[in-house]
């Protein structure tokens, strides 16, 4: 999951943001659903100076009209969200969710499906980040292989951040992204490559990543028959009515009970009411709520 930097703490007292900035921030909301509040604003102008700096820009009028007008503005939008996106995360982070996950969200999933012609379990990494909760649901998965004998897993791995993406792709971690790993996990599923630890062939073929935005209308509606959706630290930065889209997504792409988990912290208080809260060991979920308007497309 990606952890927006822009959620770091900073004194903004004294900061008068300049009118292009406001617009700069309009322009990622639009596409993005970031909406950076007013204290964070010089925080925002921090990531701006780093890519004005690489473009040789020198005012923020000039560099909104580079963001606005000219053929490069759409790929520049994503190289800011880039820089605003701070990956830091790590392999387990949130251990409880996935103890949960192999202990009693999939005996229960399997147990519901028995009758299914459809031997699937279906996850979706909703801001995966560089890979590591994705991995880890990869992880776990290989770890119930007795549980999920002659089923068919896979993960649905998406993330806005392209740079994210392709180091997730490589699949190779630092020690401190593999510092909750136990010994024999990390000997199991990892090998050694000097500084560095990368993943093995079966944890990553179990994974398909993909490039999403989780405003863009049509992606997401084409996301469906998922049973489990990880989204942690990913809606804490959207705005309401924005939360509110994304969640409704979710709601159409997963089956009546379908499990969704946030961050422990999150909450769906005032946002919406179709999903209902679970608590597990150490922990909390979601899971849906069918209703009548359920399952409908959004525009």
């Amino acid at each position: 999951m990606t952890t927006p930097a822009l959620t770091q703490a900073s004194d903004a007292r004294d900061f008068v943001p300049d009118a292009h900035l406001l617009r700069i921030r309009d322009v990622l909301y639009k596409i993005a659903g970031i909406f950076p509040p007013d204290q964070k604003l010089q925080l925002l102008e921090a990531c701006c100076m780093v890519r004005m700096e690489e473009l040789g820009i020198g005012l923020l009028r000039d560099y909104f009209g580079y963001l606005t007008v000219t053929s490069r503005g759409r790929a520049e939008t994503t190289l800011l969200l880039n820089e605003i996106l701070d990956n830091d995360t790590c392999f387990f982070r949130g251990k409880p969710q996935f103890d949960a996950l192999s202990k009693i969200i999939l005996p229960k999933l399997i147990a519901a499906k028995l009758t299914s012609p459809s031997r699937t379990i279906k996850i979706w990494s909703a801001g995966c980040s560089t890979g590591e909760e994705a991995y880890t649901l990869a992880i776990t998965l290989l770890e119930a292989s007795d549980l999920l004998e002659g089923w068919a897993c896979s993960i649905l791995a998406a993330d806005i951040n392209e740079q994210a993406l392709e180091q997730a792709r490589r699949a190779v971690y630092s020690t401190d992204a593999i510092r909750n790993l136990a010994p024999d996990i990390r000997q199991k599923y990892f090998v050694k490559q000097g500084n560095a630890f990368s993943l093995c062939l079966e944890a990553r073929d179990l994974v398909t990543f993909q490039h999403l935005n989780l405003l863009d209308n049509r992606r997401m509606n084409s996301i469906t028959d998922i049973d489990i959706i990880f989204c942690r630290n990913v809606l804490v930065y959207l705005d309401n009515l924005a939360k509110a889209q994304v969640l409704e997504h979710f709601h159409n792409s997963l089956p009546h009970g379908g499990i969704l988990f946030l961050d422990p912290a999150e909450s769906l208080f005032g946002i919406t009411s179709k999903f209902s809260l679970v608590h597990l060991p150490s922990t909390t979920a979601y899971t849906k709520i069918e209703n009548r308007m359920a399952g409908s497309p959004m525009p």
